[in-house]
C-alpha cells in the first residue's frame, strides 16, 4: 500500500478498538458484548476492508492477489471473531465464517477480472526465444569474423603496397 491515508486509517483503527476495550474494561456498565472479543473483531474487520481497499492500488497482479488473500483471511478471522464475541451458537459460526469467505473470494474475483497471478517472461515487451538469442550470437560471431577477415584484407593490402620496389 502506497498510500499513506490507508495506513493512518489502520491505526485510527487500532487505536479505536483499544480505546473502546479499555473503556468497556474500565467502566462497569458497559454491555457484555462489548469485550477483547469484539475489539479484535473490529480490529480485523476494519484492516481486512483496508487491506483490500489498498489491493485495488497494487501494480503486479501478483502482489495485487496476495493482498486480497490477507485481506479475505482477516475477514474471515472477523467473522469468527464476531461468533465469539456475540456468544452465537456453534451452528452459526460456521455459516458466518462460510458467508465471509465467500464474500472475499467475491470481491478478488470482482476486483482481479481475469488477471493472472503472475506475468511471464514471454509477456515482456523485448522478450527473446533462445533460437531467437542463438540467431543473434551466430549473427554477432559472424559479423565479428567478417571484421576480422577484412581488417586482415586491408592489412595485406597495406603490406602489398609497401614491398612495391622503389624506383632509383
Amino acid at each position: 500500500m502506497k498510500s499513506n491515508m490507508l495506513k493512518i486509517l489502520a491505526a485510527v483503527a487500532f487505536v479505536l478498538a483499544a480505546l473502546l476495550w479499555v473503556l468497556a474494561t474500565v467502566i462497569p456498565d458497559t454491555p457484555d458484548w462489548f469485550n477483547f472479543a469484539f475489539a479484535v473483531f473490529v480490529l480485523s474487520l476494519c484492516w481486512g476492508v483496508l487491506l483490500i481497499a489498498g489491493g485495488v492500488k497494487a501494480d503486479r497482479p501478483a502482489v495485487k492477489k496476495a493482498i486480497f488473500v490477507g485481506g479475505g483471511m482477516l475477514l474471515v478471522f472477523a467473522a469468527f471473531m464476531a461468533v465469539v464475541a456475540f456468544a452465537l451458537p456453534l451452528i452459526t459460526w460456521l455459516p458466518v465464517v462460510f458467508l465471509a469467505l465467500a464474500v472475499a473470494v467475491f470481491i478478488s474475483v470482482l476486483l482481479m477480472g481475469n488477471a493472472k497471478w503472475d506475468e511471464g517472461d514471454n509477456e515482456k515487451p523485448g522478450y527473446k526465444t533462445y533460437r531467437q538469442k542463438l540467431e543473434e550470437k551466430e549473427a554477432a560471431q559472424k559479423a565479428a569474423k567478417e571484421a576480422e577477415n577484412s581488417d586482415e584484407d586491408g592489412k595485406e593490402a597495406d603490406e602489398t603496397a609497401q614491398e612495391e620496389p622503389k624506383e632509383e
